[in-house]
């Protein structure tokens, strides 16, 4: 089994590397850690109250930018809606010339109790999407 995610040391911020056997895993596993840093995502997916579904289409230039393009938005669609997320369900299509993504986000309102870290954006610095061997990673920066 592979490890979802694991932080990784940043002076002002907050850096995660997350893993998949598949860039769709890879992803997904991305938003977990995300998410992980702004909330107490066990408290949050127990919690009391309506779950609401979000769906996310977009392409991009490249896989480095889809992710970045994918996890920013995220953090909009919480923000201006008063949600925060714990699951996201992902199907990534690298046909064509531009790769696309469909993310369905899971969540909840948004209460102080579950909430962690006030997460401003996600940085484009350091972010790469890398394949090793049968294991993809995804190194992302979280501005906070």
């Amino acid at each position: 089994m592979v490890r979802k995610f694991r932080y990784v040391n940043h002076t002002a911020d907050v850096e995660f590397k997350a893993y998949g056997i598949s860039i769709d895993q890879a992803l997904e596993n991305s938003f977990i850690a995300l998410f992980d840093t702004l909330a107490y995502l066990n408290k949050l997916s127990k919690s009391a109250g309506r779950q609401r579904t979000v769906k996310i289409m977009l392409s991009a230039d490249s896989m480095e930018d889809m992710v970045w393009k994918s996890l920013q938005r995220a953090l909009s669609i919480g923000d201006a809606n008063g949600l925060l997320f714990y699951g996201a369900k992902v199907k990534i299509s690298e046909s064509g010339k531009r790769p696309s993504v469909s993310v369905e986000l899971l969540g909840k309102p948004a209460r102080p109790e579950y909430a962690k870290f006030d997460v401003k954006g996600i940085s484009k610095y350091n972010l790469s999407v890398n394949r090793r061997g049968k294991i993809y990673t995804i190194d992302v920066v979280v501005d906070v």
